[in-house]
Formats: C-alpha cells, structure tokens, sequence
C-alpha cells in the first residue's frame, strides 16, 4: 500500500522476490553490492517468472471537497458533546504516544527508558 498525495494505492504482491533487495549506490561498496547483485540473479532469475503473479492495483481518491482534518476535528467535537469515544480513547491515545514518551525520557535523561506496564509508569 502507499499512501500519499491525496490517494492510497493498493498492489497486491505475491510474496515472492522479483529483484534484489534495495541496494543504494551510497549504501555498500562498489564491489561488494556488485558481488550480491550477481549472486541474487545466479540464485533466482530462473525462478522468478514461475508462479502466478498477482495483479489488480487499485487505487482510492477522497471525494472532492473532503477534508481530513475537518472530518478529525467532527468527529472530536461530537465526542466532547456526547462524552461518548468516537473510535479511540484516551487508552488508545496513551498506548499510541507512549514510544514517543519513552523516547523523549531516554534522551532527555540520558538512560535506557522502560515501561513498566503494571506501575503505569515509564523507568530508567
């Protein structure tokens, strides 16, 4: 799936490897990103045209006029009216943010941070 520029496109894969994995020209050696290019197509080239490859990307727009932000900031005022969650709670919001949490206090405290899920609480 990729998302991006107003649309989310869906390419449905078949699993199977149809190329090296990404080798940037700036990520290996010469030599050695050469080495494992030529050995990949050596190992796999007879085997990639066996299958069924799958097909049929398919690819979603917003209708015109939506806006996403609008559609947030609804859906958060219903909430606060009805007192009712909408699709996620508070709970999810702290589980959602708590990587970013338990990255600020690693850094800012210069330690390995942990959660402890049972204290409620970040350690470290």
């Amino acid at each position: 799936m990729e998302l991006g520029g107003g649309k989310l496109t869906f390419s449905p894969q078949d699993g199977k490897d149809h190329g090296p994995s990404y080798v940037g020209r700036n990520c290996w050696p010469r030599d050695m990103r050469n080495a494992y290019v030529r050995k990949w197509h050596e190992d796999n080239d007879a085997k990639v045209g066996e299958g069924k490859v799958a097909t049929g990307t398919q690819t979603y727009v917003a209708p015109p006029g939506y806006s996403d932000v609008r559609e947030h900031l609804n859906r958060f005022f219903v909430s606060v009216k009805t007192r009712k969650a909408w699709l996620q709670d508070a709970t999810f919001g702290h589980h959602a943010a708590l990587g970013c949490h338990l990255a600020n206090h690693a850094y800012f405290n210069k330690t390995i941070a942990t959660w402890d899920a049972e204290a409620n609480e970040i350690r470290g």
